[in-house]
């Protein structure tokens, strides 16, 4: 059921506007929190799998003042989980990375 809900939700990252899908993220938080932590490898992976997504078409969203650190902490420690794990956590980093870098307008 955790499984298949987390890939539900990856896959509609696209659509929603920015408001309501903060209002969606926000509530369900803790919980998706506590999935990185799961005992189930899968879990872990998909979780993992829908922040990469989140940070591609929402990165706002995860620099939240009342989520980043919590966050971060998170895709931190599953940099040494399973490799799948590990690298979906990666792709976060560097999706937000690329998606909240400043624009240089000079720059070409």
């Amino acid at each position: 059921m955790k499984y298949s809900s987390l890939m539900a939700l990856g896959s509609i990252t696209e659509g929603p506007n920015k408001q309501n899908f903060l209002q969606i993220i926000i509530q369900a938080f803790q919980n998706l929190m506590a999935m990185f932590s799961d005992q189930n490898m899968k879990i872990r992976e998909a979780i993992s799998w829908v922040m990469s997504r989140i940070s591609e078409h929402h990165s706002d969203l995860l620099i939240n003042s009342q989520i980043i650190n919590q966050f971060m902490e998170k895709i931190v420690l599953g940099l040494q989980d399973k490799p799948s794990v590990s690298y979906q956590c990666c792709d976060v980093l560097q999706k937000l990375a690329d998606n909240c870098a400043p624009v240089n307008e000079t720059q070409q």
